[in-house]
């Protein structure tokens, strides 16, 4: 359904005004009218979404809805890619894998390592129990995946799957368009 939208009249007019307002309006596009119906559109699919996950875990509280939910929906995106259904899922499966499976894994394997190779060779019972306190991947999971935004921006800032658009704008053939983008990078 997102896809065929995209392809529409009304993607089309979305995607003109996304790249120049200016252009798209002198093209005939009612910039007042796309816009309202785009945050209308927005609404009604989080309206789904948030009565879809009311309904799978049974109740909606504030608690539910914290800053860390942000954080790992853009994660997601980032590390997929930007404009790419398939590279937003597929950062999806591998940051909701990393949550679930590989976190929990590696604190039981770090609590272990630290119980019996660390903690017992250190005297101070302060710094012990900071020690065994501070190297939980679980409590530091948003700096994780904070790290992971950090160095998919220096690496491939376009996703994993990029958007063929996004690829060719960050990623341009031109020797001498590369050329001027290496010169403001060093500047």
């Amino acid at each position: 359904m997102i896809g065929r939208l995209r392809d529409s009249r009304l993607g089309r007019a979305w995607s003109a005004i996304r790249e120049d307002e200016l252009a798209a309006s002198a093209m005939g596009v009612n910039r007042v009218n796309v816009k309202l119906l785009a945050f209308a559109m927005g609404a009604t699919f989080s309206g789904f979404a948030g009565a879809f996950y009311g309904s799978y875990i049974t109740a909606i509280f504030p608690s539910v809805f914290d800053f860390s939910v942000s954080v790992i929906i853009l994660c997601m995106v980032i590390l997929g890619g930007l404009g790419n259904m398939t590279g937003v899922l597929l950062g999806c499966i591998i940051i909701m894998a990393a949550d679930r499976l590989y976190l929990p894994q590696l604190a039981q394997v770090l609590k272990g390592f630290l119980n019996t190779s660390v903690l017992p060779n250190i005297g101070n019972p302060a710094l012990r129990d900071f020690l065994a306190i501070s190297f939980d991947p679980i409590q530091m999971r948003l700096f994780l995946f904070g790290l992971v935004l950090v160095v998919m921006m220096i690496v491939r800032p376009e996703g994993l799957v990029p958007n063929s658009r996004r690829r060719a704008e960050l990623h341009s053939e031109d020797p001498a368009a590369n050329e001027s983008i290496a010169d403001v990078r060093s500047a």
